[in-house]
């Protein structure tokens, strides 16, 4: 399923540029994923496109962003390597440390998406593509026996594929039905208990 374009938001210049996040953070997490905090072009050019970034424009890329990215020459062959700067490497350091402050908020928001399908589960690949936007860091999904509570499950599905499942007993309510029981009312499971909705006052 393709985004819907819009001619009117692409225009506004702190939205446009903001599209270029994703692949910034690809590309740093790349670095910070190698032992020795450094890459090669080369390397970076095989996985452009799963980067968000086309084949060609890697470098290219790279350097548009001399204050993130630190270009030096490697040991071998005179290729150009990259590294974080420092600033970056701060910035990862706080990117770290919010998600492990808001690690249950995280675990909740994918576990809501999960038991959003029909049977609690959804494919590796539908996560995956959905992952910038639910806000999940890599190791999430990458190691999820460490990273995961034990609400989640990796489950086999149709053709051979693998996937995430969620396994709770609480059940989940909506804003609506929390608001009901914030005010102090009481929700009662079925289809046929009655839901206040708060009405209010038109401006």
């Amino acid at each position: 399923m393709k985004w819907k374009k819009d001619s009117y938001y692409d225009s506004i210049e702190t939205i446009y540029k903001s599209q270029e996040l994703k692949p910034i953070i690809s590309l740093k997490n790349c670095i910070t994923e190698e032992p020795e905090g450094c890459i090669p072009i080369s390397s970076v050019s095989k996985r452009g496109l799963v980067l968000d970034v086309p084949v060609k424009k890697v470098i290219k890329f790279l350097r548009h962003y001399p204050s993130i990215f630190e270009e030096f020459t490697g040991p071998q062959y005179n290729l150009p390597w990259f590294k974080l700067t420092s600033e970056a490497i701060e910035l990862h350091r706080e990117e770290i440390a919010v998600y492990e402050n808001h690690r249950v908020d995280i675990l909740e928001r994918l576990k809501r998406f999960i038991l959003m399908s029909q049977e609690k589960k959804l494919p590796w690949k539908v996560i995956r593509g959905m992952q910038w936007y639910l806000g999940l860091p890599d190791k999430f999904l990458k190691d999820p026996e460490s990273n995961l509570d034990s609400s989640f499950k990796v489950v086999e599905m149709e053709d051979g594929l693998q996937g995430l499942s969620v396994e709770i007993d609480e059940k989940k309510l909506s804003l609506l039905q929390k608001d009901v029981v914030k005010r102090g009312g009481e929700y009662l499971e079925g289809s046929s208990a009655p839901l206040v909705i708060p009405l209010y006052p038109s401006k």
